[in-house]
């Protein structure tokens, strides 16, 4: 993102122009995108000194993280129990009798 060579320009408050607009014209395309943006956000902000603005980020960077982690918990979940009764199924199935129909 074009915040990110901000900040490695030591060009802060341009960074955070550009994320924050980011978030409010709603055009982070990916979960993953708007975590990154708010830990910018975050960075850019502890940097400046604006410890409320820094922590208000913060919060929704690990907010958002773990929403995402817990989604991509269940989705593991909900795969292997579907290989679990998939596999319990084939053992139950008697072969022999399905093969010489």
């Amino acid at each position: 993102m074009l915040g990110n060579i901000y900040f490695k320009l030591k060009l802060t408050k341009e960074a955070l122009f550009l994320f924050e607009d980011l978030l409010n014209g709603n055009v982070v395309s990916s979960s993953q995108d708007l975590v990154d943006v708010h830990g910018s956000l975050y960075e850019g902000y502890k940097a400046m000194g604006n410890i409320p603005s820094a922590f208000k980020h913060l919060e929704m960077y690990h907010e958002l993280t773990d929403s995402l982690l817990n989604h991509s918990i269940t989705e593991q979940i909900n795969d292997l129990e579907i290989k679990y009764q998939t596999e319990k199924k084939e053992k139950n199935w008697n072969w022999p009798t399905l093969i010489a129909r």
